[in-house]
C-alpha cells in the first residue's frame, strides 16, 4: 500500500475541483428532493463523444491530436451521500498526420462521499471528501504493439476542497488531497514527463 499527498499535482486538482463543483450543485437541490421518494435512486446511462480534437493532448504532444469515446455505465445515489458509479468507457486517440493510435479503457467502479460546510460570513462552500475507485481506472495500449501502461487495483482519495461562493461561479480557494494506492498506479505514480514520451511517443509526435 502507498501513500502519496497529490495537492500539487495539476491532474488532481481539476479531478477534483470537478468533483466539488458536482457536489456544490447536488447541494443547491431542492432540501425536499430527497424525502420524495426511496433512499435510493439508479440510472443507466451510455453516450458517444464524436471525433474532435482533444486540446490538451494537442497541446502536450505538440501536434493535432483527435479522440473519440464510447461508454456506458450505472450510477446509484444514498439518502447518505453515497454515490456509486459502475462504468466502462473506451477512447480512441489518434494523430491524423501519421495515422498512429492509442487505445484508453476504463472499467471501474466509483464509490464517492462528500459532507458540505457553508460559512455564511466568509461566503466559501467547504467539502471534504472520500473517494475510492476499484478495477482497472485506466489502461493505454496501441493496436498491434501493445501495452503502454496500465492502472489497477485501488486508488482511494481523501481531502478538503474550499469554494469561494460569493460570485455568480463558484471559485476554488485551496483544496488538500491525501491518495492510498493499492496495486499499479503509473498515472499518479510515474513523473509526468516520462509518461508524456511515452504517450506521444506511441501517437508519432
Amino acid at each position: 500500500m502507498t501513500q502519496i499527498d497529490r495537492s500539487t499535482n495539476p491532474r488532481r486538482i481539476l479531478a477534483v475541483a470537478s468533483i466539488a463543483m458536482a457536489l456544490f450543485v447536488v447541494a443547491l437541490a431542492p432540501a425536499g428532493a430527497a424525502a420524495q421518494g426511496a433512499p435510493e435512486f439508479r440510472e443507466r446511462y451510455s453516450f458517444i463523444e464524436e471525433a474532435h480534437a482533444d486540446l490538451f493532448s494537442s497541446e502536450l504532444c505538440g501536434v493535432e491530436i483527435y479522440h473519440e469515446t464510447a461508454g456506458k455505465g450505472t450510477v446509484k445515489f444514498y439518502e447518505d451521500g453515497l454515490i456509486v458509479d459502475h462504468f466502462n468507457f473506451t477512447t480512441t486517440i489518434w494523430n491524423p498526420a501519421t495515422g498512429d493510435t492509442i487505445i484508453r479503457k476504463e472499467a471501474a467502479t466509483f464509490r464517492g462521499r462528500g459532507e458540505e460546510v457553508f460559512d455564511p460570513a466568509a461566503q466559501t462552500l467547504t467539502i471534504s471528501f472520500e473517494d475510492h475507485f476499484t478495477g482497472l481506472p485506466s489502461m493505454f495500449y496501441k493496436p498491434g504493439e501493445g501495452l503502454l501502461w496500465r492502472d489497477a487495483g485501488q486508488a482511494m482519495f481523501a481531502g478538503t476542497v474550499v469554494l469561494d461562493v460569493s460570485g455568480p461561479e463558484p471559485e476554488l480557494v485551496s483544496i488538500e488531497e491525501t491518495v492510498t494506492l493499492k496495486g499499479p498506479h503509473p498515472e499518479l505514480t510515474t513523473d509526468g514527463a516520462e509518461l508524456q514520451a511515452i504517450y506521444c511517443g506511441a501517437l508519432g509526435a
